[in-house]
């Protein structure tokens, strides 16, 4: 049998890895990853050895269908792409600020978040912006200039609330 030794959200995306220890059933000690790729009708759950080379996955992809990457046995596994977005439990002041320096002023508030961060659920941007006191609708535009260090310290609190081992957090 094999033993769970880790599991990791990736980015704070839909990317769920969890490390298997003794994964085979005779032999020497041997490590295997268990990739589940939660994104709608693209959704995957893939089997990777310790080199990250696909032993089985449940949808075969080959390039015919998708142009960026085959998911396929035998294949070295390449993630989704990241589209451009940021984990925003991982994004800097500066870089916070940047994101939102350059945002379209009349995209609101949900609608910024979902484009430029990975994550972006209804709750959880719902929880974000109660905790800068605004609303999902509200428009950029009509922020004043503090709202990105709110946000950020809004993510700091709430990246330690979930992360904290033991505790749960349900929005």
């Amino acid at each position: 049998g094999a033993v769970i030794q880790h599991i990791e959200q990736i980015n704070f995306d839909r990317l769920l890895q969890i490390e298997f220890i003794n994964a085979q059933r005779l032999g020497h000690q041997s490590r295997c990853t268990l990739v589940a790729e939660v994104m709608g009708r693209h959704s995957n759950v893939l089997l990777l050895d310790q080199e990250g080379v696909i032993l089985e996955c449940l949808k075969h992809v080959p390039a015919e269908v998708n142009r960026y990457r085959q998911t396929l046995p035998g294949l070295e596994y390449v993630p989704p792409p990241d589209f451009g977005k940021v984990d925003p439990f991982a994004v800097k002041p500066v870089e916070l600020s940047r994101i939102a320096e350059q945002a379209d002023p009349v995209l609101n508030f949900q609608r910024w978040f979902r484009n430029n961060f990975h994550g972006g659920s209804d709750i959880f941007i719902a929880e974000l912006a109660a905790a800068i006191k605004i609303t999902t609708d509200v428009h950029l535009e009509t922020l004043d200039e503090e709202w990105p260090d709110r946000l950020y310290e809004a993510l700091g609190r709430l990246y330690k609330l979930i992360s904290t081992p033991g505790e749960a957090y349900i929005c």
